[in-house]
């Protein structure tokens, strides 16, 4: 079941809430006074094969889609003589997909980002120690340990000493 909140002008709220009682599948429709003045909101069970109908009666009453929300309610029991729905409603399907497809995309950028993070040290290091191999001096990036730097390298070595 899916739990459907409207909000908008009183006048306009009463209209909306009397076509959704009227709709197949939906259930317990009621209009509440909201704290502002001339205000209401407007709650309602939608059932999951119910819910394209509703979004399509609600386009066709003009209502915002910035006021309209669902909420996929998970009932916890039943009393007896009901049975469960377990057909699909596609409003929801498609929320849920959305929502984890951007987890999937957050997880693929951060998983880039840290790759070339990665690569750029990997770089860094790798061109200091060759520095360090071909003689030159290490660049002020090179966190070494500084006194293997200040040692005298093997070909700097007087020719008389071994």
């Amino acid at each position: 079941m899916l739990d459907l909140k409207l909000f908008g002008d009183s006048g306009a709220m009463a209209r909306v809430a009397a076509r959704l009682d009227a709709l197949a599948g939906t259930a317990q429709v009621r209009v509440v006074e909201a704290t502002r003045p001339g205000k209401a909101v407007v709650r309602a069970d939608v059932a999951h094969d119910s819910v394209d109908d509703v979004l399509d009666e609600l386009e066709r009453l003009a209502v915002p889609a910035s006021d309209v929300s669902l909420a996929r309610v998970e009932l916890v029991g039943r009393l007896a003589g009901r049975r469960a729905d377990t057909r699909f409603a596609w409003a929801d399907v498609l929320g849920v997909a959305g929502t984890n497809a951007r987890v999937v995309g957050q997880y693929l950028v951060f998983m880039a980002v840290a790759g070339v993070i990665g690569c750029y040290g990997r770089h860094r290091s790798q061109s200091a120690a060759a520095r360090r191999r071909d003689g030159g001096e290490p660049d002020l990036a090179d966190h070494g340990d500084r006194r293997r730097r200040d040692r005298p390298r093997p070909e700097a070595r007087p020719a008389g000493r071994s």
